[in-house]
């Protein structure tokens, strides 16, 4: 729920930014925008309290956790992490599961604009406007969604899904020349998007204990930033020689296709590694 907030930031903001620029310009609306954010942040920050060691929700039992069960994790620092083959799959993983969802970032103003035109009684324009939104608020969806079906079949299935339909998503958009099939998979690849963000978090604690998440999850979250490096230079290093042409992002649809493909791969790997520490953990609880 709070990535999803994070996620509808930019819809609200937006706007407001645009009629904050247009009014009085670039600097003036960045120490609007400054204000805003130090008030607000503050203001919230005081409302957070640090609860005690060892507090949970009244009424609530912790379930018990034995190494065998699938969530079982001895508590590593981030030097220890690192030193495991499962870390260095995850973060690959984690690069390819946000390369696409970056590319789309990037340029689903300008990608909508070129390969479809106008659409739904709009000029280019002002669709590649309306794809932006539409995209912001699928990725808020997925925020939602695959963090209760994590809940459900845990984040392997959950990242297969996500990649799949990242897959499908971009297959379909290399032909895609109408704005409601556009749409359609815009809102595909935005919701897939959702959930990498999701997915990571929880699946890093799973794997190397809650007490270290935060410097542990930090480092994790360089694979995001990988992604988002790799995302746009797909939306511009794989293009066709006619910018003109409606076919000018294929080869960045067929480059995204084939990082998610290798994510698959690295899917399965991870839960190899994944069952091989369960029976090391199982092994040492029974020594």
């Amino acid at each position: 729920m709070l990535l999803a907030g994070a996620a509808i930031g930019p819809a609200i903001l937006a706007p407001i930014m645009n009629s904050l620029i247009e009014k009085y310009g670039v600097t003036t609306a960045l120490h609007a925008l400054g204000i805003i954010f130090f008030v607000s942040i503050a203001a919230c920050g005081w409302l957070i309290v640090t609860p005690p060691a060892g507090w949970v929700p009244r009424g609530w039992t912790p379930p018990a956790v034995t190494a065998g069960t699938a969530g079982a994790a001895t508590e590593k620092t981030w030097k220890q992490m690192m030193a495991t083959p499962l870390f260095w799959a995850m973060i690959l993983l984690m690069a390819c599961a946000a390369t696409a969802g970056n590319m789309l970032v990037s340029s689903a103003k300008p990608i909508a604009v070129l390969q479809v035109g106008g659409g739904f009684g709009m000029e280019a324009a002002a669709f590649g406007a309306i794809i932006v939104s539409i995209s912001t608020l699928a990725n808020f969806a997925g925020r939602l969604s695959f963090g209760a079906l994590y809940d459900k079949i845990g984040p392997n299935r959950s990242l297969l899904i996500s990649l799949g339909a990242t897959i499908v998503a971009m297959a379909a958009m290399s032909a895609a020349s109408n704005a409601f099939f556009f749409t359609v998979c815009i809102v595909v690849l935005g919701f897939a998007f959702g959930g990498v963000l999701v997915i990571f978090p929880p699946m890093t604690s799973r794997n190397f204990g809650m007490k270290n998440l935060g410097i542990n999850y930090g480092i994790m979250f360089i694979g995001y930033a990988i992604g988002g490096y790799i995302g746009p230079k797909l939306a511009t290093a794989f293009v066709g020689p006619d910018p003109a042409a409606t076919n000018y992002y294929r080869g960045a649809y067929i480059g995204a296709i084939v990082v998610g493909i290798v994510g698959i791969a690295i899917v399965a790997l991870i839960m190899w590694l994944e069952k091989r520490q369960r029976a090391a953990l199982t092994a040492t609880a029974t020594a």
